[in-house]
Parts: C-alpha cells; structure tokens; sequence
C-alpha cells in the first residue's frame, strides 16, 4: 500500500510537470503569436500609411491629366464644328488641330502597394478593401490600355497628317501654348492658311474625329479609375 501510494504520488508529480511544461508551452506559442500580430499590425499601418499616400498622389495626376483631355476634347470639338461649317474657321484652328496631337501616360504610384505585397499584409485586409484595391489596379492597367490605343493612333495616323502633310499649321500664328511660346522669337512673318484647303482634307476631318471619340472613351477610363479611386481612399480613412 506504502508502495502503492509512492507511486501514485510519483504519477501526479509526473502529471502535473507534464502539465506546467503544455502550458508554458502555449503561454510562449500565445505570446509569440501576440507579438508577431503587433509586430504585423504596427508594420502594416505604417505600410497603409504609405500605400494612401500613394493613392492620393495618383488621385491628384488622374485629376490633372482629365482636365488636360477636357481641353482636348473641346479643341476636337470646335475643330469638328468647323469642318462642317457650323461656325466660322478663326486663329484657334491650328492650335485646335496640333493640340490634339498630345498624348497623355497615366502612371500610379506603387512602393506602398508593393510593400504590403511582399510583406504578405495584403491577405490580412478586410475583404471588402481586398476586393476595393484589386478593382482599382485592374482600372489601372485598362487606364493604360485605353491610353496605348490613343497614343498608337497619334504617332501612327495623326501626327503624319499634322506634321508632315499639313507642316504650316505650325508656326507663329498657332496659339497652342507650346507652339506659340516656341515662335515668339521669329522673325518671319506670319503663314497665311489656305483655310478652304484643309477644309477641303477629308481625311484630316476624320481623323480629327478619331481623336474626338479616343478623348471621350479615355475620359470614360480616367472617371471609373478616379471613382474607385476615392472610395479606395474612403475605405483606409
């Protein structure tokens, strides 16, 4: 029975060390996890803080490159009318028509966004703002696509007929802001345009058409990418 007693005593003794060692063990796995959850949360604010940062700088450049293809689409317009004569032909004509010829290359801001990735962050983000950012990027890249279609059609089909078939549209009488500041030293005098003559390009009509309907579907892109954009912007605040 002493024996017996011994034994037992040994087996709870045993027992209870077996018992102090699970929990020391979890006590340290939970500590551990603890610190690893504020070590991750501290990281992914100050990442999230950078990643809004960046999104409002892309905020601000969407903004300004809309207003720019608003002026855009206001010059294709007034030349368009022009063509077909339902209001007269005046000194803003050849600024209009070489106004168009400029192209415009969204480009987002990315290290917060990269850091959040590689960090492995990102998956630990509500789904709603998962979802909110892989909508945003994804307008991103059809901001880009919209854009590539533009600028292809400028180099390849308009500039020609600008540049090189129409050269006298350049010069000291063209009030597009570049052109005009680039002329205002010389000292030939102004080109006389043969108004009826480009008038008459049918061509240049349609691809100053062109032009007008790229503006508009690039606008499209800039207002979708613009509107997530702010909710994105919302959603982090």
């Amino acid at each position: 029975m002493v024996e017996g007693g011994k034994v037992k005593r040994y087996l709870l003794y045993a027992v209870g060390e077996i018992l102090l060692v699970v929990i020391g063990i979890v006590l340290a796995v939970q500590v551990n996890n603890w610190n690893q959850a504020r070590n991750l949360k501290k990281s992914a604010n100050s990442h999230l803080l950078l990643f809004k940062q960046d999104l409002k700088l892309d905020l601000a450049e969407l903004k300004r490159l809309d207003s720019l293809l608003e002026i855009q689409y206001h010059a294709a317009d007034s030349v368009l009318m022009q063509f077909k004569t339902l209001i007269p032909v005046d000194g803003s004509f050849a600024g209009n028509l070489t106004y168009l010829v400029l192209e415009y290359n969204f480009k987002a801001e990315t290290k917060g966004f990269v850091l959040l990735s590689n960090s492995g962050e990102i998956a630990a983000l509500e789904d709603s703002l998962q979802n909110q950012i892989a909508e945003y990027y994804a307008l991103v890249e059809s901001v880009k696509e919209r854009e590539a279609i533009s600028n292809t059609f400028i180099k390849d089909k308009y500039e020609v007929a600008v540049m090189i078939k129409h050269p006298y549209l350049w010069g000291k009488h063209n009030r597009q802001a570049d052109v005009d500041l680039f002329y205002e030293d010389d000292p030939r005098p102004p080109t006389t345009l043969d108004y009826p003559y480009i008038l008459a390009d049918k061509s240049l009509e349609v691809l100053a058409f062109g032009r007008r309907f790229q503006i508009i579907e690039q606008a499209k892109k800039y207002a979708e990418a613009i509107m997530a954009l702010n909710k994105l912007i919302s959603m982090l605040d």
